[in-house]
């Protein structure tokens, strides 16, 4: 398909490379450019990934794949800012352009799938069947920082990985670089089509690191709130520090995707780690030590009143130990560890 003399300037303000399994984009411009540079670049891998999400949304839910994308549409569409509504009507006609019919409504559900699957429809589930699947289940995602008298030199050191299911987790293979016109720059792990990280690792040109870890087996949904993805875009974009990246992830909270979120900042050496649910909530501050994510909520009150599995309380005791019994001399041993095997 020809692109016009206007979508082929937009597109060549974008790059991108691929190396080692890995899809490393560069974008920059207004909210529609960088949408549409992203997904013209990413026609083939988000038509890969939405071929394969059709068929395990209804393997895995028992319902169609275009069941939660009238859902997220219906619930969120009229709570999306303008300017990511922009971005994303450049994402439908990125693909469009390059072959894969897309309305901004496909992107808004493929956007929104973690997060109703995940979030919504635990609480839903029962008024469309007796016996519902649930969906897949196990969280073994790890994270953590570190600063102070925690790293080599001193300065803030920030690490997560990603753990899925394969026919899911083989799309989370796109580093992209975002240059917007307003707010911050930043570089970030995520998925083809998406707006935000979604795998949740951010680094931004204010000098924030951010990462997280999912709280498993949370229960909870506001479905009158902001969906995460979009907060989680917005507050990497705009926040300044660490305090302020906190007071705007939480407007609008919704409980979608309810995370332990981790986050440095390489100007003032702090880190913190901010465990988010619902209705209960615990932030700490630091200039010295480390903080980590296993899944499992450190604030017991969150864990027995708003989460539906106690399995990690284990995980949690035996990190718990190791880390305070070898911190001085092992702590970089113990923490890839903690990667490697959670």
């Amino acid at each position: 398909m020809t692109l016009t003399d206007t979508q082929s300037k937009i597109v060549a303000k974008a790059t991108k490379k691929d190396a080692n399994g890995w899809h490393y984009l560069t974008v920059q411009g207004d909210p529609y450019e960088i949408g549409f540079q992203h997904d013209y670049l990413l026609t083939d891998e988000f038509r890969d990934a939405v071929r394969v999400y059709t068929h395990m949304t209804l393997e895995l839910y028992g319902m169609d794949y275009s069941f939660f994308v009238n859902q997220a549409v219906k619930m969120h569409k009229d709570k999306i800012p303008e300017e990511y509504l922009e971005e994303m009507q450049g994402m439908a006609d990125g693909f469009t352009a390059n072959g894969f019919e897309t309305s901004v409504d496909d992107v808004i559900g493929w956007n929104n799938w973690m997060e109703l699957t995940g979030y919504w429809w635990p609480q839903v589930a029962a008024n469309y069947s007796n016996n519902p699947p649930q969906g897949p289940r196990g969280s073994h995602c790890s994270g953590f920082v570190a600063t102070g008298s925690a790293t080599r030199d001193g300065k803030p050191v920030i690490a997560h990985k990603s753990f899925d299911n394969f026919w899911s987790d083989q799309y989370f293979n796109v580093c992209e670089e975002v240059h917007p016109t307003n707010g911050h720059a930043f570089k970030m792990q995520t998925v083809p089509g998406y707006i935000d990280s979604m795998t949740d690792f951010y680094v931004t040109d204010a000098g924030l690191g951010i990462t997280e870890t999912t709280i498993a087996g949370f229960v909870g949904y506001d479905v009158h709130g902001m969906p995460e993805f979009i907060r989680a875009r917005k507050v990497t974009q705009y926040a300044n520090n660490i305090d302020q990246w906190v007071k705007l992830v939480n407007e609008g909270n919704n409980g979608g995707y309810a995370n332990i979120w981790l986050l440095c900042n390489i100007n003032t050496g702090e880190i913190a780690r901010f465990e988010q649910g619902l209705k209960y909530q615990e932030l700490l501050e630091s200039t010295d030590g480390f903080y980590y994510g296993c899944n499992a909520c450190h604030i017991v009150t969150l864990s027995m009143l708003t989460t539906a599995i106690m399995i990690l309380i284990n995980k949690l005791v035996h990190v718990e130990h190791a880390l305070k019994n070898y911190y001085q001399r092992y702590l970089g041993q113990l923490m890839m560890a903690l990667l490697r095997e959670s």
